[in-house]
């Protein structure tokens, strides 16, 4: 299996992922990994994201869920990945 490092969002943001899930198997059309954090004021955040490359044109598609303590941290999490 490779390794599919977040490095970016992980620095930006202070997420780290959990349970292993930045190992993306070799050849895989699609990925979910998870990542938490704790941002300031204390506020925890969950965040899954869900990857899948379209075979013929080779674009990849996201879908972000974030659950977090406070709207605001959700929000700064997705604008976080947006930009990223």
């Amino acid at each position: 299996m490779s390794s599919l490092r977040f490095q970016g969002l992980m620095w930006d943001s202070m997420l780290q992922v959990c349970e292993g899930t930045d190992a993306v198997a070799p050849n895989a059309r699609s990925h979910s990994a998870l990542l938490s954090g704790i941002f300031i004021g204390d506020a925890t955040s969950l965040v899954r994201l869900k990857f899948g490359i379209e075979a013929s044109t080779r674009e990849v598609a996201m879908h972000v869920t974030v659950r977090s303590d406070t709207l605001d941290v959700s929000e700064l999490v997705h604008q976080i990945i947006q930009d990223a």
